[in-house]
């Protein structure tokens, strides 16, 4: 799900908040953008995917340079409907 400019922002100052200035572990940049938020299924303890319950939406933080993607909880940037 594409994040509005309102929560763009909120993520933006949560991280500048509790991240500061962090680098890409792969290419060392610091050069960074917000993409959408997604939920990841689940799965099960026997490795099937479960479809509904309950998943942890995360939002993605791409590094503008090689492209890697991070991922943080989206509930504590406060950016959850």
């Amino acid at each position: 799900m594409p994040l509005d400019e309102e929560k763009t922002q909120k993520v933006k100052e949560y991280l500048d908040d509790n991240a500061g200035n962090f680098s890409c572990p792969i290419c060392d940049s610091n050069n960074w953008q917000i993409g959408d938020m997604v939920s990841p299924p689940n799965m099960n303890s026997k490795g099937q995917i479960n479809m509904g319950g309950d998943s942890l939406p995360l939002v993605e933080v791409i590094c503008n340079k090689c492209y890697h993607v991070e991922f943080f909880a989206a509930k504590p940037m406060g950016v959850l409907d």
